[in-house]
């Protein structure tokens, strides 16, 4: 975490064909287009979300062209050498600086690793409700402020038999997860 303008905000690291095969479902456009489509997306909800992103993508083979790092506005994109994946990679960077990254990843095996590190993890499709909810609003800003009206400000509270207390609460590491996700 570097930037200084993401100083207080915690890393995204985003195993990156994981997350494009989800927000891509067909193959019409080249692989090079789609790529390009889930930067663009991942930049705006940066801006969005003023958060420090990193995304991953398998093998930068000598015969793919690509640089080994990159940069995609604020967002640094990292293609791994061939011999390492991307889930590899993502391992040994939580733990480097364990518990400093939130890991958007459906691989469980990649989740298992971040938690192990302490780091947050959600899957790629919860992490694409969230990019296309904020790519939603960035197109249409009057979205943002249409909601229900609060039950405090209602005439007449609602009264129920509902017990609260204790026992409807998560277990301690579902909350930590949830507060760590609020914001994302």
């Amino acid at each position: 975490m570097s930037n200084p303008r993401f100083a207080n905000a915690r890393c995204l690291l985003i195993d990156g064909y994981n997350l494009l095969h989800a927000v891509e479902k067909g193959f019409i456009n080249s692989l090079e287009t789609q790529r390009e489509s889930l930067l663009t997306k991942l930049h705006d909800y940066q801006v969005q979300k003023k958060m420090e992103i990193t995304i991953v993508f398998d093998g930068s083979g000598a015969a793919s062209g690509f640089p080994k790092r990159d940069k995609f506005g604020e967002m640094s994109v990292v293609f791994t050498d061939a011999e390492v994946t991307a889930d590899e990679w993502i391992s040994e960077a939580c733990e480097r600086v364990p518990g400093s990254y939130i890991v958007v990843s459906s691989d469980r095996e990649v989740i298992r690793e971040a938690e192990r590190f302490g780091c947050v993890s959600i899957s790629s499709q919860e992490f694409l409700k969230k990019l296309t909810s904020i790519s939603m609003v960035i197109e249409n800003p009057y979205l943002e402020d249409k909601g229900e009206p609060d039950d405090e400000s209602s005439l007449y509270p609602r009264v129920t038999t509902k017990k609260k207390g204790v026992a409807k609460r998560l277990p301690k590491r579902e909350r930590r997860k949830h507060h760590q996700l609020k914001n994302l």
